[in-house]
């Protein structure tokens, strides 16, 4: 984050106010920050590049999750879950058009989830593994459309 907005964000948790765009009214906020980054803060507060009120103020209550590459039961847990989420959106997409919701393929969920579990490109991320599924699921729909 830049030094320009890290005072900005320090009055908004302080004084629980800001001030929109364009805008010279100060409103009041009632609000909770969850923050995340992949930066060791500290770190950054020892070089200049972070406030260092802004950075206790922040870790109030701090929480250290490992990277995925860490976790490899949870690609399964997490798979599913994608899976519920991308078929509630085609539902949804397709409630819409008014054409049947696309459905999932088990088979090509259960390999593109053994996909991610060997994903190395970007093992901290779940990004990869999400657009596997998410391809997964609209493979699986495209192939049922046109084997009818």
């Amino acid at each position: 984050m830049p030094l320009s907005l890290q005072p900005k964000l320090f009055r908004f948790l302080e004084q629980k106010e800001l001030q929109r765009l364009g805008s010279s009214e100060v409103v009041r906020v009632d609000a909770r920050v969850v923050s995340a980054t992949n930066a060791h803060l500290l770190t950054l507060v020892r070089e200049g590049k972070f406030r260092e009120d802004l950075y206790y103020r922040l870790s109030a209550f701090p929480l250290e999750i490992p990277p995925l590459r860490e976790r490899p039961e949870d690609v399964g847990p997490i798979g599913r879950a994608l899976s519920r989420e991308i078929r509630f959106e085609a539902a949804c997409a397709a409630t819409i058009r008014r054409r049947p919701a696309a459905v999932e393929n088990a088979a090509l969920v259960r390999q593109h989830t053994r996909a991610a579990k060997r994903y190395r490109a970007r093992p901290d991320s779940i990004r990869g593994p999400a657009g596997n599924w998410s391809r997964a699921i609209s493979l699986a729909d495209t192939a049922r459309r046109y084997s009818a």
